[in-house]
């Protein structure tokens, strides 16, 4: 047995050492997407003004839209201050529904929150603006920068080409805003 004891030592180290290298090289140091923080830019100024009452009513009237329910200003679920309404067009159930608020976030803050969605940019009325969407449940948001800061978004949830929908409505709307 005594012959043995050596082999068996040397066995015992090369499990070790073999171990000890499996686990350098399992723990690598880039950190997994889960767990990477996205640097999210700080919030800009609120705008003061009220998009609900900056469109025209007969720009909505012309559209079959009207101002449906004011929305108090506070966070939404991106973590966006917002300010302003809904609007609405037809009847259930059929009805088209969208959010049109000012924020204090711009298109580089959606950009930044958008891991699990859809991004791109495109411009609107001269304005850059950021598309979010479609998510999973058909929503879409559309946000354009304002030039003092903070932007215009406006959102949507539909079964058929959501975000489609909202580019839309945002060029319908976004034109009768301040820059």
């Amino acid at each position: 047995m005594i012959d043995g004891r050596p082999r068996a030592v040397v066995l015992v180290v090369t499990a070790v050492i073999s171990s000890v290298a499996l686990t350098a090289c399992d723990s690598d140091s880039s950190p997994s997407p889960r767990t990477t923080s996205v640097a999210t830019p700080p919030p800009g100024p609120m705008p003061t003004f009220d998009p609900c009452k900056t469109v025209p009513e007969n720009v909505l009237e012309g559209h079959g839209l009207t101002a449906t329910l004011t929305i108090p200003r506070g966070e939404n679920e991106l973590g966006m201050d917002r300010n302003g309404c809904v609007i609405g067009k037809g009847e259930e159930p059929k009805r088209l529904l969208w959010g049109f608020y000012v924020t204090d976030r711009n298109v580089e803050y959606l950009k930044a929150v958008s891991a699990d969605q859809p991004f791109r940019e495109t411009t609107i009325d001269g304005r850059r603006t950021g598309v979010l969407g479609p998510s999973k449940i058909g929503e879409c948001k559309a946000l354009a920068n304002l030039s003092g800061g903070g932007g215009i978004l406006v959102s949507g949830q539909f079964v058929e080409d959501p975000c489609a929908r909202v580019i839309d409505m945002a060029n319908t709307l976004i034109p009768f805003l301040p820059r």
